[in-house]
């Protein structure tokens, strides 16, 4: 009995232990994303360093910006970075450098890279939170999207708007069906 109370005990320390949880959830990236990312609301973006597991030396930059938010060879899990305060609705688009290799690689459509392959992959992390992970390597690599992962506050993924040349259509074809039930009704 007492065996069996050890074994239920350190079964439940393994499986409760929180690094060992937040590890593999970070590390689970199914496939790539090309959503943008947004502020949800007015206010503070923070970011927080999750982990890495790259050997190339990377700094993640807001693009736009000259100045790094964390290189991932030096920042340390958990580490917290504030972005700054932003209007509900702003698009958040990050690049990572990759200084070995003088890359750019940015969340979001994958033109936005020089390979033309999506380099982010995003998983919800609660209520306007996002965990992101980046791809480090010219035309995706390994694909595991483990290379820096950070947790984002205060965002949200909104699906890309219509060209306006798709909705000028779509309103004409409209246009075109009433136009037609109005001759039938005549």
């Amino acid at each position: 009995m007492r065996l069996y109370y050890f074994v239920v005990t350190l079964t439940l320390m393994v499986l409760a232990n929180p690094v060992y949880a937040s590890e593999k959830k970070q590390n689970s990236f199914k496939t790539p994303t090309a959503s943008n990312l947004y502020v949800a609301s007015a206010g503070e973006v923070v970011v927080t360093f999750l982990s890495k597991s790259a050997a190339y030396s990377s700094d993640l930059f807001l693009d736009g910006s000259s100045t790094a938010i964390f290189n991932n060879q030096t920042a340390v899990s958990g580490q917290q970075f504030s972005l700054g305060s932003f209007k509900a609705g702003t698009e958040l688009v990050f690049r990572l450098f990759v200084n070995n290799t003088g890359y750019s690689f940015y969340n979001g459509d994958k033109e936005n890279n020089p390979d033309n392959k999506l380099h982010t992959a995003f998983k919800k992390a609660g209520h306007h939170s996002m965990i992101v992970g980046f791809e480090d390597t010219f035309k995706g690599g390994d694909k595991d999207y483990n290379d820096v992962i950070f947790l984002v506050n205060n965002v949200t993924i909104r699906p890309a708007v219509p060209e306006p040349q798709v909705s000028a259509l779509m309103l004409l074809g409209l246009l075109m069906l009433g136009t037609s039930r109005l001759k039938k009704l005549k």
